[in-house]
């Protein structure tokens, strides 16, 4: 699934309140620490970037945002590849709003299944 501007709004507020792990050092730190409700990758992260997330991160659920540079404005920095939401409430309106009003129906074609997280 791919975010919206309204997902990076969220995001910017989330980084301002300290409700992120920026970066996948900080990513994986969260996970291992059970506190990652949420990946959100961009789209034009690389497989380099992906593959020195652990196994416990990869996991997670995730959505999408259109790029870096787009992930980095939002959270007021440069291009940022990973970030993850450790509020549990915040992730949940994430998803929500990502897969919109229907409540899931997701005929984006991608293949997550529907716990959102990728093969």
């Amino acid at each position: 699934m791919t975010a919206g501007g309204g997902t990076l709004g969220l995001l910017g507020i989330a980084t301002r309140a300290g409700r992120l792990a920026l970066g996948t050092r900080a990513v994986d730190s969260a996970a291992r620490r059970g506190r990652l409700a949420l990946l959100v990758i961009a789209g034009d992260a690389s497989r380099h970037a992906l593959g020195r997330l652990t196994p416990e991160a990869r996991a997670a659920s995730r959505v999408t945002v259109a790029s870096r540079r787009a992930l980095g404005q939002a959270l007021g920095r440069s291009d940022v590849a990973v970030v993850g939401v450790t509020d549990v409430a915040l992730a949940s309106r994430i998803i929500e709003r990502e897969r919109g009003p229907a409540g899931g129906d997701d005929s984006s074609g991608s293949p997550e299944d529907p716990e959102g997280r990728m093969p």
